[in-house]
């Protein structure tokens, strides 16, 4: 006879599964026991369905971004026949479900670029606030200084340019103070159309009227190029997010920093980008290829920098529409199998509160004998 290899030390534990030793537990507890299993398990489920749900909910979100980008590049031409941007009371109505909202103070203009799923990105102080949708945050953690020229290209491709000024306090690299600019001037850009606010770091900021075929001049720096990244709230800078950015320290002590301070180490210094490549046309930022990549989707993006053609995003439209459709029908599945884990785990759930009742009410009889 064959001896039996490792044998189980703990006789109610078989293979790592343990087992319930008959004589140590009575049938109530028992009861307890599975009921109470149960719940567990219907619990997990629901979590687990609900996870997969969540998950495609933002690819899904996501896709819709890029869908709309296709669109955009496809009937939304940057070249207008007339201004279609005006100001109406303290905001500038642009296109594409964007608006920019302004209040005059006296130090100056805060400014808010609005999206039309309520995130946004504020200015106030020298310092641009990105903002996710009914959320709080912390100017420190997020924010991103103004050291010098600096452009944000919304989604369709709207430029808003910070030209700057000497900051009246000179950054120092020692303790990484100062170094916020001045912006005397901020250009909202998109083709041929353009507004213009002056004056911006004054109590006396004016907004002119939208105009065609502005020339801004051969020298007009779009400098440092920030690119709306799947929302307001999010920005890259070269391929990488800027909340993410770090930087060494400069006092030659080592190490990393991080927050407000490492984005002023990085956008300290002036940047000549007389031609970005984002004006005025909607792009693939490095998030949407990641997206692309992940979903195994292929297109193709003859400019090498995310700057699609007109052929190249109807093709890849293409490809996310029939994507987005599977997604939301693994989706639906996926809300059945929640709807029966629920409606497992609300009557397990039921069950073990009748059944803690019914001892609860058992032992009160118990206590009220003896008494």
């Amino acid at each position: 006879m064959n001896e039996i290899n490792n044998p189980p030390v703990n006789p109610n534990q078989v293979n790592n599964i343990s087992a319930i030793d008959g004589e140590k537990i009575n049938l109530p507890e028992l009861a307890l026991f599975t009921t109470l299993k149960s719940v567990e398990f219907s619990n997990d489920q629901v979590t687990s369905h609900l996870a997969k749900i969540d998950e495609s909910t933002k690819t899904v979100q996501h896709i819709n971004k890029i869908s709309e980008k296709a669109t955009i590049a496809q009937n939304g031409p940057a070249n207008y026949t007339n201004p279609s941007w005006g100001v109406n009371g303290n905001t500038i109505e642009l296109n594409n479900g964007y608006s920019v909202s302004f209040n005059q103070g006296a130090e100056g203009m805060e400014l808010a670029i609005n999206d039309n799923e309520r995130n946004q990105i504020l200015y106030k102080n020298g310092v641009l606030i990105p903002t996710k949708s009914d959320t709080t945050v912390d100017s420190f953690n997020v924010g991103i200084p103004i050291m010098s020229d600096t452009s944000l290209v919304l989604g369709d491709g709207t430029t808003v340019t910070f030209t700057t000024a000497p900051s009246d306090t000179p950054f120092n690299p020692t303790d990484l103070s100062g170094g916020i600019a001045q912006v005397p001037k901020i250009t909202i850009q998109r083709g041929n159309q353009s507004i213009e606010i002056s004056n911006a770091n004054t109590n006396n900021a004016t907004i002119a009227p939208a105009q065609l075929n502005a020339n801004l001049g051969n020298d007009f720096n779009y400098g440092h190029v920030l690119l709306e990244n799947g929302g307001l709230h999010s920005w890259e800078y070269n391929g990488q997010l800027v909340k993410d950015i770090t930087a060494s320290h400069t006092n030659g002590q080592g190490g990393e920093i991080n927050n407000l301070f490492a984005r002023k180490v990085h956008f300290q210094n002036n940047v000549n980008n007389p031609n970005t490549v984002y004006a005025a046309e909607p792009y693939l930022t490095a998030d949407d290829k990641k997206l692309l990549a992940d979903l195994k989707i292929n297109y193709s993006d003859t400019s090498g920098v995310g700057k699609l053609t007109a052929k190249e995003w109807t093709d890849l439209n293409k490809s996310i529409q029939s994507e987005k459709d599977s997604i939301t029908s693994t989706s639906q599945f996926q809300y059945l199998s929640v709807n029966r884990a629920t409606s497992n785990l609300t009557t397990s759930l039921e069950f073990a509160s009748n059944f803690i009742k019914k001892i609860h009410d058992l032992l009160t009889k118990v206590v009220s004998f003896f008494s």
